[in-house]
């Protein structure tokens, strides 16, 4: 299978430019199972007032990276590395979790 590194492949971010609507107080993990590093950058920056600023630095072949929601918002964000891998968060305050 080819990586996300591939503009034609389209499993990158899943779900690929979707919304998900989580309940507040929640934690997001983005899993790397690709063999190269990817991001999670947000397209205009996002401080939650509990967890601080949204992103990530490299996130390695094989690791991941969490964020806690405490608020509302909606993020849309991208891979540095591949800007075409986009998805968005949305959080939306008694939303059921999944």
């Amino acid at each position: 299978m080819k990586g996300s590194v591939d503009q034609t492949q389209t499993q990158n971010f899943l779900p690929k430019k979707q919304s998900i609507q989580l309940g507040v107080d929640n934690r997001i993990i983005w899993q790397n199972n690709d063999d190269a590093a990817h991001y999670v950058t947000p397209v205009k920056p996002f401080k939650d007032a509990y967890s601080g600023n949204f992103g990530s630095s490299a996130i390695l072949s094989g690791k991941s990276y969490t964020f806690l929601f405490t608020q509302e918002a909606r993020i849309p964000y991208y891979c540095q590395v591949h800007p075409w891998m986009t998805g968005e968060v949305y959080i939306e305050h008694g939303a059921l979790t999944s």
